[in-house]
């Protein structure tokens, strides 16, 4: 694999001038090279893989940017382009477009289901997308507003991931534009004297895919799409404080990581001795990449050199290393953006940056610090390595590190053999050889190695699997002898209950047929009583009807009387 494709891309682009910076003169601040691969601003020229000026458009920019880039995704490569560059230079035109000029989002979304649907394979590759901001150092869920503040964490297999973010899994270009549009909406934006729609926060648009093949291997990578929020200086920006401070830190994270991926290449001088150094004047030639022999171990976040390669270069040569042998501490962690962004940066992806710029000389300064950032990245050299994947045991194919370096090295001298073959090189071609059979022999030593320790690794994890199956249940069976023993105790408590309560009742009826038993025996001596009363009551009423006639005899004896005495008076 040439060393080209393993080094980040960088591209310029630099918009029309806007009618308030033609005030300042139609004269540009840079002067483009005939061959649109260099540029100078004053005084200094920097060396890109390609210049993009004014008249340019996004298909153009697509082509050399995108276009490449999406084709090694579905080859399995994970990949990454990113915008760099001031508020108002055009990041987000370039990347997401407009309505009627698609962006380089929407073209690769095109481009991608273009080519799956000539893909000759069985099995079609599934595709996934999430969309998300990184905004005062926190990370939003653009597809949920509900998920704020996620974290960022490192997985064994799938790199650096964002924890609970909301995955859709898409079968078109259409459905995956429908979800882009939708989290546009939901980003941060605010008016900026640059720019009245100006972007505040870094957006990543990933998309992911997952394609089996025949050999029970899994194909797993992604592509990311990232929107840098703009570079600018508060008084100029207009910026509140929060929003100007954190996205300061977060590209001086980003600057400080490219430090310290490319210090001590080759290309790079004492004016290039750290991120808020000068930039000098450098063309082409000066601008050599890392070779093979720097990698970046990403796992304990150093730049090293692989082990056993004390000589700089293949076979010893004599030139000068491109790295220190010290290992040096690239900061990832000093930022949630250089977090997520440490695969695309000295990883194991495929990576352009597009560095967006005005030709303005009111912004001349900002312009040349634009390119300044762009020519030290061009200077990263990733180790690009298909993301594979064994189905069965969900682990990498080649999984050792040391691995994929052999053969990188392989490659390389592989390469170098092949280019001098028909050439008067034959005592390098007899070392080139040797090495190759050095090294061919150490990667199978290193393979039956690498089955030995797997076998074992496999043993000791099934042994471990089987002590927590019975820790397990020895704790399930002291778990139910422990709860057995509360609900014995439980059930003597009712049973207890029980008969307080069954005593209780019997009590109860017990007073229930005594108090009957009187109540009945009252109401038979009440109607005895009745009974009586009523015989009284009879015999009273005889009585009374006796005196009541004899009271009628004596009433008609008087009256008899009294007629008798009227009489004897009137006789008188």
């Amino acid at each position: 694999m040439s060393s080209a494709r393993n080094r980040v891309r960088v591209l310029a682009r630099f918009r029309p001038q806007t009618e308030d910076e033609k005030l300042f003169g139609k004269n540009t601040c840079v002067q483009i090279g005939n061959n649109f691969k260099s540029v100078g601003v004053q005084g200094q020229i920097f060396s890109f893989d390609r210049i993009f000026d004014w008249n340019s458009t996004q298909q153009n920019i697509y082509e050399y940017s995108g276009q490449p880039i999406v084709s090694d995704f579905l080859r399995g490569y994970s990949s990454a382009i990113m915008v760099y560059g001031q508020t108002g230079a055009g990041k987000t035109h370039t990347m997401h477009g407009k309505e009627n000029e698609a962006g380089i989002v929407q073209r690769a979304l095109t481009q991608i289901f273009q080519e799956v649907e000539a893909f000759e394979h069985a099995k079609k590759p599934q595709f996934v997308v999430s969309f998300y901001e990184i905004y005062l150092e926190k990370i939003y869920d653009l597809l949920d507003t509900s998920k704020q503040n996620l974290r960022v964490r490192s997985h064994p297999t799938l790199g650096t991931i964002v924890e609970d973010l909301t995955e859709k899994a898409v079968a078109s270009s259409d459905e995956a534009m429908e979800i882009l549009k939708a989290g546009i909406r939901n980003r941060t934006t605010s008016a900026t004297k640059m720019n009245v729609d100006s972007s505040r926060s870094h957006a990543i648009f990933r998309i992911g895919m997952t394609m089996s093949s025949e050999d029970d291997t899994e194909t797993r990578c992604s592509l990311l799409l990232v929107d840098l929020a703009g570079s600018e200086s508060g008084a100029e920006g207009g910026l509140a404080l929060d929003q100007q401070k954190k996205i300061n830190l977060s590209l001086t994270s980003l600057g400080k990581v490219i430090y310290s991926l490319t210090e001590g290449c080759r290309g790079t001088s004492d004016s290039l001795s750290s991120p808020s150094a000068s930039a000098p004047t450098l063309n082409e030639e000066q601008a050599v990449p890392l070779t093979p022999e720097q990698k970046v171990d990403r796992r304990l976040f150093y730049v090293t050199r692989i082990p056993g390669s004390s000589q700089p270069g293949p076979l010893g040569a004599q030139s000068t290393p491109n790295i220190a042998s010290t290992p040096r501490h690239v900061p990832y962690r000093d930022s949630k953006l250089t977090r997520v962004l440490s695969d695309a940066l000295g990883g194991h992806s495929r990576t352009c940056l597009i560095l967006c710029a005005s030709p303005s000389l009111k912004y001349e300064s900002e312009t040349l610090s634009t390119l300044r950032f762009g020519q030290r990245a061009k200077l990263i050299k990733n180790d690009c390595v298909p993301q594979r994947f064994n189905s069965a045991t969900n682990t990498p194919t080649g999984s050792n590190k040391s691995m994929q370096e052999l053969y990188a090295r392989l490659d390389t001298l592989q390469q170098q053999l092949d280019e001098s073959q028909g050439k008067e090189r034959d005592d390098e071609n007899s070392n080139l050889k040797n090495s190759l059979q050095l090294i061919t022999k150490e990667r199978d030593d290193l393979l039956q190695e690498n089955t030995v320790i797997r076998d074992a690794l496999t043993e000791k994890q099934n042994n471990e699997a089987l002590h927590a199956s019975i820790d397990n249940l020895c704790s399930a069976k002291s778990d139910v002898a422990s709860m057995s023993k509360k609900y014995q105790q439980q059930l003597e408590i009712m049973e207890e209950i029980i008969d307080e309560l069954r005593l209780q009742l019997q009590a109860v009826l017990a007073q229930r047929r005594s108090r009957d038993a009187e109540e009945s025996n009252t109401a038979s001596s009440i109607m005895n009583e009745h009974e009586t009363a009523l015989i009284e009551a009879e015999t009273y009423k005889q009585k009374v009807e006796a005196m009541q006639q004899r009271l009628d005899v004596k009433d008609r004896h008087i009256a008899e009387l009294e007629e008798k005495l009227k009489q004897l008076e009137l006789s008188t």
